[in-house]
């Protein structure tokens, strides 16, 4: 027989720590030294629950704790440092210095409102159920951010009443039909599945899937004409969310015209809706290939910057845009009643 014995297992009072135990308890000593050095070994201790001894050794391990720095070796200014005196002869834990940053960065209140203006804006081009997404993430920055955001307004361009239809059919997930005004002057029927609509400036623009060309396109809402809703859901299943960034993404075997422009460095920035091959800079101008749907686009680019974009390529859009500058500078040197600046009193 084997005798049974009354007597419970021994259990230690004072179980030894886990590894992660250690790691979480100094990662929450460390801000409390920075924030309240000096303070005595017994103050701390008492804070945290732990016994004045466990505090020096956690102050010991810290003096030999840091990041590698630039030499990868951990020099001095790499570690944690206390001054030792105080803390061997004391019993006073006092930092010196520690490592990693001292504050989490802060949006300035008017890099917040910056950013707050921006988000009100998309948020009246987003569906209503990304909304309230946006509106979370306003609210995170205005508390986050250093002092009160500042009230900036950004008016964004009304949609067109023609092109309310539009709206309508990405919210009931409907096709829509439409007369468009092609790179040639000339109107064809499209029936699109659409996606979303962006706005650029004063212009929206209304991306989806073309049954015409079987494909992802982007159409100006102000060259659409007679759009009609129809009753057939859409056909085309696409997350809207996996659109290219690229708002102007027409094909060189569409309707576009595939032009060559130089620009000034500075002003790269007007193409970056464009899918545009841009090559590195050379006395400070580059030059870039991309393709519009209609010259009249051209035309609107060139506009932005006057001086800073000059047509290359194809001859026609050159000579487009060497008549449509001359005829403006006609039209500058007008006075009131049509006369030349020559010829006016």
């Amino acid at each position: 027989m084997t005798a049974t014995s009354n007597k419970s297992p021994r259990r230690q009072k004072n179980p030894r720590p886990q590894a992660t135990d250690i790691v979480a308890r100094m990662l929450a000593i460390v801000p409390y030294l920075i924030e309240n050095s000096p303070v005595t070994v017994a103050e701390a201790s008492a804070t945290f629950g732990i016994t004045p001894e466990e505090m020096r050794k956690i102050v010991q391990t810290l003096f030999v704790t840091g990041i590698p720095g630039d030499s990868g070796k951990g020099l001095h200014g790499d570690l944690f440092d206390f001054d030792y005196d105080s803390f061997e002869h004391d019993d006073v834990i006092e930092m010196i210095n520690h490592v990693g940053p001292a504050e989490t960065p802060r949006f300035s209140g008017r890099e917040a409102a910056a950013l707050i203006a921006g988000l009100q804006y998309m948020s009246d081009v987003v569906r209503d159920e990304e909304r309230s997404s946006v509106d979370a993430l306003i609210d995170k920055i205005r508390r986050g951010a250093t002092g009160n955001p500042e009230n900036i307004a950004v008016r964004r361009a009304p949609l067109p009443e023609s092109a309310e239809p539009l709206a309508r059919a990405i919210d009931e997930d409907a096709q829509v039909e439409f007369d468009y005004l092609n790179a040639a002057g000339s109107l064809e029927k499209r029936r699109v599945c659409p996606l979303r609509l962006d706005v650029v400036g004063n212009t929206w623009y209304l991306r989806g899937h073309c049954h015409a060309r079987d494909a992802l396109r982007t159409f100006r809402t102000d060259r659409m004409r007679s759009v009609r809703l129809l009753t057939e859901s859409r056909d085309h299943v696409v997350d809207p969310a996996s659109l290219p960034d690229t708002l102007f993404d027409v094909p060189v075997d569409d309707t576009g015209i595939l032009v060559t422009i130089d620009l000034s460095e500075s002003a790269v920035s007007l193409i970056s809706d464009y899918d545009a091959i841009v090559s590195d800079p050379t006395g400070g101008v580059v030059r870039a290939e991309l393709t519009v749907a209609h010259l009249a686009n051209l035309r609107r680019l060139v506009s932005l910057v006057p001086g800073a974009i000059r047509v290359v390529a194809p001859d026609f859009a050159v000579r487009e845009i060497a008549q449509w500058a001359q005829r403006g500078a006609t039209w500058h040197e007008m006075d009131p009643l049509g006369r030349s600046s020559q010829q006016a009193p």
